[in-house]
């Protein structure tokens, strides 16, 4: 079955997709607010309550490098169906935790789950900029007014609801298998895909090195700060649930400003490249890849500003508004950074595109994932101001590797 691009199935499967890739970023947030109710219910630690998002978003980014490969061996919409599934029955599981060690489990298998989602297509992009908006509100609320646990019993509705859907509506996507059922005597050759190994060995080389530890540092500085919202504000400015939910507003709209200006921005420069090339004998050549990371500089002056901002106004107990506004900033300098060096790694490698971008995924995971895990403890032991301090200078380390990219990157070997 063909599909043009103005064919309204095709806008069907990609809002079906779409939807579902909602699921994953929304389960990493939703419960923000609810941390610690949950901590007081389980009568568990600040250290233990923030592992349940640390193993979450660890297996985010491990989880999707299995789904690939059954997607091609068995069709995505199996694969769909058979995740969902997991996701479903592992949020019921969050809601009847008994103890911390439960929901431990149950939050890995979550995370297994959602994530066949995460490379989906393009409309799937509106997932990490919605998600974190509504997740916490949604959250917020329900934490408020129902309780935790309810939290997950509306997450297990959202995932059985999309598996009735994908069921009855999406058909398989995966080409060679609508053509193996179409044809069945037709044999095909099966795709060689590079293993996890085989991805990571992209570190290698310096310049996927470097702009993943950009990356990185500024995902992991990410969950820092969100880990510890919940407590920060109740306890600072005497916030409730519902109220904390809202407060995520400030970095999810930041992050939706700098998806568009970034994106705006990335292209514009590359025009501009492009313009300047004329009447030279660079005429009509490719752009040099790194152009599309001179958008990222915005985003290395905002970030670090706003994370020294909020750590002080944190410190000295300033007032909200204040924290919230660097919230916005951080949201939208973070927005700039992913989106050019995401850029810059699909342009530059385009035949190893899915492997940089799986280990981008993978390594960003393993800092959020340790930066929500030390949050309570870094806050306790050096404060937020002196932990936003560094959190800072790790930031501009990796934008002076951008730079020096820029510089020097094209005389650097690269993957062939």
């Amino acid at each position: 079955m063909h599909t043009s691009n103005h064919d309204p199935l095709l806008y069907a499967i990609l809002m079906i997709v779409s939807f579902a890739g909602l699921l994953s970023p929304i389960s990493s947030t939703i419960y923000y607010p609810g941390l610690i109710d949950i901590q007081k219910e389980l009568h568990t630690s600040e250290d233990l309550v923030s592992a349940t998002i640390s193993l979450y978003v660890l297996f985010m980014g491990i989880a999707p490098l299995m789904w690939a490969s059954l997607s091609d061996t068995y069709g995505r919409r199996l694969v769909y169906l058979g995740s969902l599934s997991i996701y479903t029955v592992a949020n019921v599981g969050c809601a009847l935790s008994v103890n911390i060690a439960m929901l431990l489990v149950m939050r890995v298998i979550q995370a297994c789950g959602s994530s066949s989602k995460g490379t989906a297509m393009g409309l799937f992009f509106m997932g990490p900029l919605i998600g974190p908006i509504i997740g916490p509100i949604i959250g917020g609320y329900m934490n408020e007014y129902l309780g935790w646990r309810y939290i997950f019993y509306f997450l297990c509705g959202l995932g059985g609801l999309t598996t009735l859907v994908i069921f009855f509506l999406l058909p398989e996507t995966f080409p060679a298998k609508r053509l193996k059922r179409l044809h069945p005597e037709i044999s095909f050759p099966k795709k060689k895909r590079l293993g996890p190994i085989d991805a990571l060995k992209l570190l290698r080389f310096p310049t996927v090195a470097m702009t993943i530890f950009y990356v990185s540092v500024v995902y992991g500085s990410l969950y820092l700060v969100t880990t510890e919202i919940p407590r920060t504000f109740a306890n600072l400015y005497h916030l409730s649930s519902s109220s904390i939910g809202l407060t995520y507003l400030a970095s999810g709209c930041g992050n939706v400003g700098g998806a568009l200006l970034g994106g705006r921005m990335t292209d514009w420069m590359t025009r501009r490249a492009q313009r300047k090339q004329e009447g030279t004998p660079n005429e009509g050549k490719p752009v040099p890849s790194e152009v599309r990371l001179l958008s990222a500089h915005v985003g290395s002056i905002l970030l670090p500003a706003s994370l020294i901002g909020y750590g002080w106004i944190i410190q000295k107990s300033h007032p909200l508004y204040a924290a919230l506004i660097c919230l916005f900033f951080n949201g939208m300098g973070m927005m700039f950074v992913f989106t050019a060096c995401s850029t810059f790694l699909v342009d530059a490698f385009p035949r190893q595109s899915a492997s940089a971008v799986s280990v981008n995924n993978f390594c960003r995971s393993l800092f959020a994932a340790v930066g929500s895990l030390v949050s309570g403890a870094a806050n306790r032991a050096l404060g937020p101001g002196i932990l936003m301090v560094i959190c800072a200078c790790l930031s501009i380390l990796g934008s002076i590797f951008l730079v020096i990219i820029q510089r020097w990157g094209h005389r650097w070997p690269n993957p062939k």
